[in-house]
Order: C-alpha cells, then structure tokens, then sequence
C-alpha cells in the first residue's frame, strides 16, 4: 500500500526495496535451519556438560587415591612447627 504523499511503499523507504513472495519463503527456510542449528547446539552443550562431569569424577578419584585425610588433631599431641 503506497503512501499517499510519498508515492511509495513504506517497506521501500526503510530498506530500500520491495519484499516478494520468495524471499518470504526463503526466511521460512533460514530460520528453519537456525531452528535445527540451535538444537544441535544445545545437544552438544548437553554432551560437554557430562563429559566434562565424568572427567571430574575420574580426576577425584585419582586425587583421593594420592592424598591421605587429614589426621584427627587431640588435646596434648605433638605436632612441628
């Protein structure tokens, strides 16, 4: 719908052309494949996320191996300084 004064279509005065049935389609399309991209993102940010779990534990364990408690301190031991 053209504007009265202007003689133009308003879509043309901010973007400097006129939309076509095509180029509808074809952002049906790209935000399809944004759709599909963010899911295989948010699966792989899931993967990392247990991956990155299970090698915290396998490191845990190993460090717990190497490291002994700390001993039980009473009254009257003798400890250096």
């Amino acid at each position: 719908m053209e504007n009265e004064k202007t003689k133009i279509i308003l879509f043309f005065a901010n973007y400097r052309y006129n939309p076509t049935i095509n180029e509808l389609q074809i952002k049906e399309s790209i935000a399809l494949a944004a759709e599909e991209s963010t899911k295989r993102l948010r699966s792989l940010h899931e993967q990392l996320k247990k991956d990155a779990e299970f090698v915290n534990l396998i490191i845990g364990r190993y460090y717990d191996k190497r490291h002994e408690d700390i001993p039980l301190w009473k009254e009257g031991d003798k400890v250096y300084l």
